[in-house]
């Protein structure tokens, strides 16, 4: 399949007018032949009219929008595309992830991980969370021309000296992620959050994701108990089994409203009760979940309890792209139910909001930033051109 077309647009220092036939604000408000004037990279007016100023930037009659939100990547899984079987099932495809990860040389790892990012951008994403364990991918994301949150990540056991500093940014936020309840102590799972809570900013767990984790959880036993043994993870003290990962998270106090939620895949209306009641960020990546689980999260029933869910990709070792278009045309092809409004929303302003960046990005707006997208999709109805952007290829 070609790669979709997709202009990054930069603005930089300077005074600079950009045109188009079609401009999506936000969600609910798309003008058309509109304008938009960014000085020194800020938007400061948006218009039905001809803006007076500099020279004009005419894009041309396609759509004029906000930069898209990858809220959960592993840039530095990017040399196993396409080297580990999804038929597997999930537990041993995580031993073979690991297993080839530990052979393979950092060299390798940073050149790939350097490559996929390119990749991400040129695909219209402009803000990512990326999920690093080894920690090579900090300075390519630094480096580089993305916005978003770098997450440590931390698996296994911790102790009440381990020391968590991690410097906060304009562009680019450093924080914390714990593995998922299945992986991570309780107390290292409790002072992650306790140091991302006491910088206000979010943090990130892969949570209900594969049935091995809820039988961990719910039982203390089974294949993953095997599993953790094998790797040396002690969890004889840990404070299981809990009714669900959810309910076991809740009861640690790591659910709030800087919590991302990642997948979600194995929950009941209680459990997603409970995510919207603590305001909970949930994050999905379905293109992996129906890779390595052959199941889908229940999106329909998030929306209904009125939930905002924010799209990720997973890695390259689970999916075929970091593309947050196919992750959106992926959605509306297994929901068809679920308007391609909502959809859109969950690929900008939605991840705006799970990154508390929403007064600086996710929509087209005076006061925030001058960084947006453009792609070359003509429509003559706007009722219908949700459904063409999250299908577009």
């Amino acid at each position: 399949m070609n790669k979709p077309f997709v202009k990054i647009i930069r603005n930089g220092p300077g005074e600079k007018i950009h045109r188009a036939k079609t401009i999506i604000l936000n969600p609910w408000h798309i003008i058309e032949n509109g304008y938009v004037k960014v000085e020194n990279n800020i938007i400061s007016q948006v218009s039905k009219e001809k803006i007076k100023g500099t020279k004009i930037l005419d894009h041309g009659s396609g759509v004029l929008m906000p930069g898209l939100f990858n809220a959960h990547i592993h840039l530095e899984l990017c040399a196993f595309k396409n080297k580990i079987s999804f038929n597997y099932g999930f537990r041993k495809w995580v031993a073979e992830l690991l297993k080839q990860r530990d052979v393979t040389e950092k060299k390798k790892l940073k050149r790939y991980a350097e490559n996929g990012l390119n990749n991400v951008i040129k695909s219209g994403t402009l803000f990512i969370g990326e999920i690093s364990t080894l920690g090579i991918t900090k300075n390519i994301v630094k480096n580089s021309d993305v916005f978003g949150i770098w997450f440590q990540e931390f698996l296994g056991t911790i102790n009440q000296k381990t020391n968590l500093i991690y410097n906060l940014r304009k562009k680019l936020h450093f924080s914390l992620a714990g593995h998922g309840p299945h992986t991570c102590s309780p107390l290292m799972l409790q002072k992650l959050k306790q140091y991302t809570k006491s910088q206000s900013i979010p943090f990130s767990i892969h949570l209900a994701e594969s049935n091995d984790e809820t039988e961990f959880i719910t039982t203390k036993k089974g294949k993953w108990a095997e599993f953790l043994k094998q790797r040396k993870i002690d969890f004889l003290k840990w404070d299981i089994p809990e009714k669900s990962p959810v309910k076991y998270l809740n009861k640690l106090g790591i659910l709030d409203n800087k919590t991302l939620a990642v997948h979600l895949l194995n929950t009941d209306l209680n459990d997603l009760e409970i995510i919207a009641k603590k305001d909970t960020k949930p994050v999905l990546c379905p293109r992996s979940n129906f890779n390595l689980h052959k199941k889908l999260p229940d999106i329909s029933r998030m929306l209904k309890l009125g939930l905002k869910p924010a799209l990720g990709t997973d890695s390259l070792a689970s999916t075929d792209t970091l593309s947050i278009f196919d992750e959106m045309k992926f959605i509306l092809e297994n929901f068809p139910d679920i308007d391609p409004l909502l959809i859109f929303s969950m690929a900008t302003i939605n991840g705006a909001k799970a990154f508390n960046m929403e007064k600086f990005a996710g929509t087209i707006e005076p006061g925030k930033t001058g960084d947006f997208i453009y792609i070359p999709l003509e429509t003559n109805n706007l009722k219908n051109i949700f459904e063409k952007v999250v299908t577009y290829e």
